[in-house]
């Protein structure tokens, strides 16, 4: 992981190949929690590692599975003004919220290519209303999802607004072709987000 001014300017790294605490087997997205601490998605360590601002670790969570809490690939994440954290789990085709310690919250989302569905998504955002936005890769789409209190099956919880992308906007109409210089192909970061500007993955 690499720190940025906003200028640019570097400011430090910390990280390496492996499995201990604080290295990295393909970190997939990083995200500042409002208590200033990163997380990072450890791709195929299937875990999220949580540092200081200076690198520190602090701790770690997470496991491979499909059991909700764990993941098959984390791959995007962001923080709600409440501070609670939402990962894409690219491999399982959903979405999961969780504390900033870890606590499993809830999960939406399933295989496939219609409304609320997913294929492999990747990069996830929240907007200042609570709005969320998720990038799948292999469908090369965003879906907008509003917030609609809290889930007790998948799906329900949120509700897609809008589905941007070269496949189809989502709406009660027929399917609509969106125009070419709207279109996507395999979109896989962040679809905002200041902090994604100063805290790369390396």
């Amino acid at each position: 992981v690499q720190k940025f001014t906003t200028e640019g300017g570097f400011v430090t790294a910390w990280g390496s190949f492996g499995t201990a605490d604080g290295q990295f087997f393909i970190p997939h997205a990083v995200a500042v929690g409002p208590d200033g601490l990163v997380y990072v998605a450890d791709w195929y360590n299937e875990r999220i590692q949580v540092f200081t601002a200076e690198g520190a670790f602090v701790e770690k969570w997470g496991a491979e599975g499909t059991a909700p809490g764990t993941f098959y690939h984390p791959a995007g994440l962001a923080f709600d003004t409440a501070g609670d954290l939402y990962l894409t789990d690219h491999r399982n085709d959903r979405v999961q919220k969780f504390t900033p310690r870890g606590v499993f919250l809830t999960t939406w989302g399933t295989f496939g290519l219609g409304v609320g569905e997913f294929r492999d998504p990747s990069g996830i955002a929240v907007a200042s209303d609570g709005s969320i936005y998720v990038v799948q890769s292999s469908n090369d789409s965003i879906q907008h999802f509003v917030f609609e209190g809290i889930a007790v099956r998948p799906v329900t919880w949120g509700r897609v607004k809008t589905l941007y992308g070269a496949r189809w906007r989502a709406s009660p109409a027929p399917r609509i072709p969106i125009p070419r210089k709207k279109s996507l192909r395999a979109p896989v970061g962040q679809p905002a987000g200041s902090a994604w500007n100063r805290l790369l993955p390396a």
